[in-house]
């Protein structure tokens, strides 16, 4: 397991999964297929690369930064980043001892106790399944489904668990949800400040694309990549005015980024005029 320097409440484990498929088939009889010293190998690989992905290409843009400020106040509490394939016994979480998941995945109770999430050596209050070769390589045409993205809005809901704003509420539009709405809004903003295509709802379409296959997702459609024209569609400006108010510091540092698409900034430029 690794601490992420810039945010030590944020920690990378594969180790504890690694070595339980170790174990698991050292106990079968097969040691030699997956001997204790790969899976120390793997672990070390991934957490560095998952270590990079978060200091290199989202701590470098004003949007992460802001965002792993926002997760650092939350301590104590602590946020876990692990691989989405898991055989992980540990976990006092029936739901993530074995999974494989498909898309990244973020979990923030234990829904049999309702308290934190217990995974080797690490309590968590959230639990991000995400493994960055699942969202490689990069495609221009894949809107906010990159591992940069992909990471930093699986942090976006995280944060919302850590913070306990986050919300069950649906939406009957192509956001889906309020929580999938502000994780999309907050990767959007990232996504204008990287050069990337703006994401424009919650559903995609799985497609055969590499081993693991990809979910394409739908861009933001022109109208509505301006800010302005953002606010006035559907429920967009509610939505945003109820996000500035649950994380009133992480909206003001999100409005002074000056990119194309940024409608915190663009609300509350309405409000002061």
């Amino acid at each position: 397991m690794k601490v992420f320097a810039d945010s030590d409440n944020i920690k990378v484990d594969a180790t504890t999964q690694m070595r339980e498929s170790a174990r698991y088939f050292a106990s079968i009889g097969m040691r030699d297929l997956y001997p204790e010293s790969q899976a120390d190998a793997d672990a070390d690989e991934y957490e560095n690369k998952v270590l990079n992905i978060m200091k290199e290409q989202i701590g470098r843009t004003q949007t992460g930064r802001a965002l792993f400020t926002a997760i650092a106040a939350t301590k104590p509490r602590t946020m876990l980043i692990s691989p989405q394939s898991r055989l992980d016994t540990t976990s006092s979480d029936p739901d993530l001892k074995y999974r494989l998941e498909l898309n990244a995945f973020t979990a923030g109770v234990n829904f049999a106790t309702g308290g934190p999430i217990t995974c080797g050596p690490v309590v968590a209050n959230a639990v991000i399944l995400f493994s960055p070769e699942m969202f490689e390589p990069e495609s221009a045409q894949d809107a906010g489904q990159s591992a940069r993205e992909t990471l930093l809005h699986e942090m976006v809901h995280g944060l919302r668990h850590m913070t306990g704003k986050d919300s069950c509420q649906m939406l009957n539009n192509e956001f889906f949800s309020v929580e999938e709405f502000i994780a999309m809004l907050v990767t959007n903003i990232f996504a204008s400040e990287i050069g990337r295509p703006l994401r424009g709802g919650y559903k995609g379409m799985f497609v055969k694309q590499g081993p693991y296959g990809r979910n394409v997702t739908q861009r933001l459609p022109d109208a509505l990549q301006d800010p302005k024209e953002f606010l006035k569609y559907k429920n967009c400006a509610d939505l945003v005015s109820r996000f500035v108010s649950e994380h009133p510091t992480f909206a003001g540092a999100l409005m002074d980024i000056r990119v194309p698409f940024n409608p915190i900034e663009e609300w509350f430029f309405g409000r002061r005029n």
